[in-house]
């Protein structure tokens, strides 16, 4: 059983609504973040099963386009530091489908490799799934996994999430998580 502890921090300004779980803080990307986030994002090993990114100006955009999408939808993803010593190790979170509001938010994440990613993604998605069914009332969230990526497919299954289907065009399976389909051993997040 995970423990998931919750703070909202306010009044730091690089820490600005920042959350804290058990291992990680959560933030909103700041620009400083960008060479960091291109070192995760950019790297071929961390993104084996995703699309990497060829410049830091391409992570900068994506980063960018991801906070704007924050003030229309009300999440996006965060910065994924370690509270033991404040290093960036992933980016993810709640990412709403681009033009498409109805069709509710995906859960995405990526971790720096040896970063013990696998307890951490399952740290974040608790996380982000307890938001979106106790703050922001979302119906449903969707996440992809690429068929050669047995530890993300057992994340999302260890977090509730049901596989729904094969989308041949995404070369993914698409997961998708209904409100209240919680699994019995998590443990909320409490406000500190």
């Amino acid at each position: 059983m995970l423990n998931v502890r919750v703070r909202v921090c306010r009044n730091t300004p690089r820490m600005t609504n920042a959350h804290f779980t058990q291992h990680l803080s959560l933030a909103r990307p700041q620009p400083q973040d960008a060479p960091d986030l291109f070192a995760i994002m950019g790297n071929t090993a961390t993104m084996e099963h995703a699309k990497s990114h060829g410049s830091g100006s391409e992570t900068s955009r994506m980063v960018a386009q991801n906070a704007a999408q924050c003030s229309s939808v009300g999440y996006a993803p965060w910065v994924i530091r370690l509270t033991h010593d404040d290093r960036i190790v992933g980016y993810g979170g709640l990412l709403g489908e681009t033009g498409n509001p109805d069709a509710g938010a995906q859960l995405l994440f990526h971790f720096r490799p040896g970063e013990n990613s696998d307890i951490y993604a399952v740290e974040l998605a608790e996380f982000a799934l307890h938001r979106a069914d106790h703050v922001l009332g979302l119906p449903t969230v969707t996440a992809l996994a690429h068929p050669l990526d047995r530890a993300r497919h057992d994340v999302l299954k260890q977090v509730g999430f049901a596989s729904a289907e094969f989308v041949p065009a995404l070369q993914r399976y698409r997961y998708i998580r209904r409100a209240g389909d919680v699994r019995q051993s998590a443990t909320a997040p409490t406000s500190q």
